[in-house]
């Protein structure tokens, strides 16, 4: 069974490239001043690899940081490798989290092969230095001496032994294996078959002598090198990662002299390819743990603390792992997992217990192609950084909260469930919008992810739904509403099985608790024989109760009315709704009180109204043309007249969405067509799918967010251009909208021409600072499903959440909460205090982390503990006055 999105893509055959240019079509729009933009948190790009303009790089391979010109801000060094030339290129950090232009020098000879860099003071003048592998006609280990201005000195190559003229160097690290302060050099064999690890000691002068081959007797492939005092002897030894069909590590015993013992294997049997490695304390043992990317997520071996590792675990479920790091990213003294996903365009982030295990894990979007990352505070405010090669020649820098979550669009419940759509509403009552997924796949019917105070969401979890329920089930479409009566949210879903051809006809309605758990689904027939597709709740019968409107694969649409608790009637099937199953509206199209329907009939192109009888049945069709192949469609007052507008989007033409004005009688006037560009591609298609309305840019008239479902991109990026899923029309108020690369924004979901897409949007204040956020439900692949929130920062201060709710809690006892305050806006912000006030203040106590200034995109933490002095609700109120004016924070507790 396809759904009705792949259907009408098959349905519309071939799509022609578009041209990339903003078209209107239609109506003259009068002269106006543009809208504010609606601008939201995207990670920041930095051009690197540039090395000659005769050449076109293909993608930043490796990078490290440090200090390079002692001024005390971080810096990166990147690698880039192309056909012809290779080379590195310096970017020095400004403080702030952004960089100067990069410096570049190019590395002759090397035949697209430079593979791995780090860094260390090799010469021992307190200047870092670093080292780069590479093969062409031999492989090299090549040395290149800082100044400790940002500039280097190419030093001493080094010929590498290992006979393979396709053998290439796949890791480099460095390391004082003798304890006399001389760093030294380790280098292993990517290719060989008989894969090697060559040792270079370090003479203190920033030169090496000749390489010595040890642990020859590896029989795999290496992918990735680590060094480390695994055992407790005083002695570094190397872990090294088996890169083939015996995917594992190598752990290798030092004797202190530069020597190593026989290796020992520990197999992990994924055979996917180890890409990274990584060796840290996972445990408060403090050992000499390792983690290893491959191409099915990361795994972790725990070490006994004698040099022994237990079998390894597998945490994350992405595809592709290409680069892995072990950082404290939350500041609670416990090690975290930072892992780049080269298949989902982003970096996922698993935070440690403690204990050697992992949260689920939630992602950062950075762009594209995640390749190699690093972990460093960019901007000085003492929380840590990420930055990754992202794609062709960027770089791409995300800053971090502290708390483990980033300063970019974040990703979510990665699964293999195919997400067919998203809504959003608070589920459990806490006052923050949770995320609810209709999806398919074994025992999966709906995912649903939690939501938190500063917009991170929860690990997802599933209930089955749909025929085959306790085996396989499948959801096409859902609605969430109160239709118990009972105060909390249920959901009510579509139900079909894709992978088995269930067909089914029948509609799930799940009750909820309001904890954010349901009961098991009452299943309720549509009343054809005809596959149920789009749902959506309404009064129909103005009793003040919701009922269920689903569209049906025959173009007919059902009513359930509502008989109260929950319980609904048989089925009133409208025959004709439209020519075929498409999008549903319900508004009040015709003003007289009764609510009414629109359907997009994409084959057809045009639009069917049915007017509300107010009984569940509705009248003969009132059409209107569309100068579009209709695909989704959403709906609302777009100017003003009081009078319900359409929108209306479309694979036409690459991308478009074409304005519809009503008239107020259930006919409509065709307006303005927008040609949306595919802007991640300079020859591709945007085809904008999903829409929701809201106000976005906090002007107080609608605009409309799209989920694009974007394909045939056939170019990396070119450094200027967003790798974007998701764009926002702004709403001028009249009827008319702007749209510039300003409002684009990326939801991550995969590489450039890998099938990304889209299946959903939704629109909430996910981290509760009155900015309204987008949810995009979106995929890279068959195997990476995600849903990507996308934080608007609009206005110049982000304070959240502006309403904080603590759980009650015992008089005398305690419970700590944080409130965010991030400076949005381009300069520094001046703080001048933060006070409690209101009637129960001193049931609250504050602690201001914030100090005196915020710089430019930086945030900071006021933390407040609720210690309740008597039972019974408890409020006051969080003040801060800063350079933007003030921002109030009210604050709820109970005392029991």
């Amino acid at each position: 069974m396809q759904s009705v999105q792949t259907f009408l893509r098959r349905l519309m055959g071939p799509v022609v490239p578009a041209v990339i240019f903003l078209a209107l079509i239609g109506a003259t729009i009068p002269a106006q001043a543009q809208a504010n933009p609606a601008t939201f948190v995207n990670p920041s790009f930095y051009q690197a690899g540039n090395i000659l303009a005769n050449y076109s790089p293909i993608g930043v391979q490796e990078l490290a940081v440090g200090d390079f010109n002692n001024d005390g801000f971080q810096d990166v060094v990147v690698i880039d490798s192309n056909a012809n030339v290779n080379g590195f290129g310096i970017l020095l950090g400004v403080g702030d989290g952004t960089f100067q232009v990069e410096q570049s020098i190019a590395v002759t000879g090397s035949y697209g092969n430079v593979d791995s860099i780090v860094t260390g003071d090799f010469n021992r003048d307190g200047n870092l230095d670093f080292a780069v592998s590479w093969s062409g006609s031999a492989s090299v280990v090549q040395v290149f001496l800082g100044n400790g201005a940002g500039g280097f000195t190419q030093g001493t190559t080094y010929t590498l032994p290992i006979p393979n003229y396709y053998a290439m160097p796949n890791g480099l690290a460095t390391a004082d294996l003798r304890g006399n302060g001389d760093l030294d050099l380790i280098a292993v064999d990517g290719h060989n078959v008989e894969g090697s690890i060559e040792v270079l000691l370090g003479n203190g002068d920033g030169t090496f002598q000749a390489p010595v081959t040890v642990a020859a007797s590896i029989g795999n492939p290496i992918g990735g090198v680590a060094m480390a005092d695994v055992n407790h002897d005083g002695k570094i030894d190397m872990v090294v990662g088996s890169d083939d069909q015996l995917d594992g590590i190598y752990v290798v015993l030092g004797n202190g002299d530069g020597t190593f013992q026989t290796p020992v294997f520990y197999q992990e049997g994924d055979n996917s390819g180890v890409t990274g490695i990584a060796i840290g304390s996972l445990t408060t043992k403090k050992n000499a743990d390792v983690v290893i990317s491959t191409g099915n997520g990361a795994y972790v071996y725990l070490n006994d603390g004698k040099g022994v590792f237990a079998k390894p675990v597998q945490y994350g479920s992405s595809a592709n792992a290409s680069s892995v790091v072990i950082a404290d990213v939350n500041g609670d003294n416990k090690n975290d997992l930072v892992v780049s996903s080269s298949s989902s365009g982003a970096v996922w982030v698993l935070l440690g217990k403690g204990n050697g295990t992992f949260t689920a894990d939630a992602a950062v979007n950075v762009g594209g192609v995640a390749q190699a990352v690093v972990v460093a505070d960019f901007n000085g405010d003492k929380k840590l950084d990420l930055a990754t090669a992202a794609n062709a020649q960027l770089l791409t820098v995300v800053l971090g909260n502290g708390d483990g979550t980033f300063r970019s669009s974040s990703q979510y419940g990665e699964s293999n469930s195919t997400i067919q759509a998203i809504a959003t509403a608070d589920l459990n009552g806490d006052g923050y919008p949770d995320i609810v997924e209709a999806g398919g796949g074994t025992g999966v019917g709906v995912t649903i992810l939690l939501g938190s105070a500063h917009g991170a969401l929860g690990a997802p979890f599933s209930i089955a739904v749909g025929c085959g329920e306790a085996n396989r089930s499948g959801v096409n479409s859902i609605a969430l509403g109160d239709v118990t009566g009972d105060g909390k949210i249920d959901i009510v879903a579509t139900s079909y099985d894709d992978p088995y051809n269930c067909y089914e006809n029948v509609i799930g309605v799940l009750a909820g608790l309001g904890t954010g758990k349901f009961k098991k689904p009452v299943y309720y027939s549509t009343g054809t024989t005809q596959q149920s597709y789009n749902i959506t709740l309404g009064d129909f019968n103005g009793d003040g109760k919701p009922d269920i409107i689903v569209e049906n694969y025959d173009g007919s649409v059902s009513v359930l009315l509502n008989k109260g608790k929950g319980i609904f009637g048989t089925a009133i099937v409208t025959a004709g709704a439209s020519g075929y199953v498409g999008t549903l509206v319900v508004g009040d199209f015709n003003h007289d009180g009764k609510l009414d329907v629109a359907v997009t009939d994409y084959a057809q192109q045009e639009v069917f109204v049915l007017l509300g009888k107010g009984d569940g049945t509705f009248g003969s069709p009132i059409i209107t043309p569309s100068p579009l192949h209709g695909d989704a469609m959403t709906g609302g007052d777009f100017n003003g007249d009081g009078k319900m507008d359409l929108a209306v989007s479309s694979y036409e033409g690459g991308g478009s969405v074409v304005i519809l004005t009503g008239n107020g009688d259930g006919t409509f006037n065709v307006g303005n067509t927008y040609v949306i560009p595919a802007i991640n591609c300079q020859f591709g298609d945007s085809n904008p799918y999903w829409m929701s309305v809201g106000d976005l840019n906090q002007d107080g008239k609608l605009d409309i967010a799209v989920a694009l479902n974007e394909n045939n991109c056939a170019t990396e990026y070119n450094g200027t251009e967003f790798f974007g899923d998701a764009v926002v029309l702004v709403g001028n108020g009249d009827g008319t909208f702007d749209l510039d690369e300003g409002p684009w924004i990326g939801a991550g979901n995969g590489a450039v021409g890998s099938g990304n897409g889209t299946s959903g949007i939704a629109l909430g204040d996910f981290n509760g600072d009155g900015m309204t956020d987008i949810a995009v439900a979106a995929f890279g692949n068959s195997t990476e499903q995600w849903v990507s929130v996308l934080q608007n920062n609009t206005q110049a201060i982000s304070v959240s959440p502006l309403n904080l709710t603590y759980p009650a809690e015992k008089v005398g006892s305690s419970k700590v909460e944080t409130v965010v305050v991030t400076n949005d806006q381009k300069t520094s912000l001046a703080i001048d205090k933060a006070v409690l006030g209101g009637a129960d203040a001193g049931d609250f106590i504050l602690k201001n982390g914030c100090g005196s200034s915020l710089a430019d995109g930086a945030n900071c933490t006021l933390t407040v503990t609720f210690k309740p002095t008597a039972t019974g609700k408890r409020t006051a109120a969080l003040s801060l006055t800063d350079g933007d004016g003030t921002q109030t924070v009210s604050l709820t507790g109970t005392g029991k």
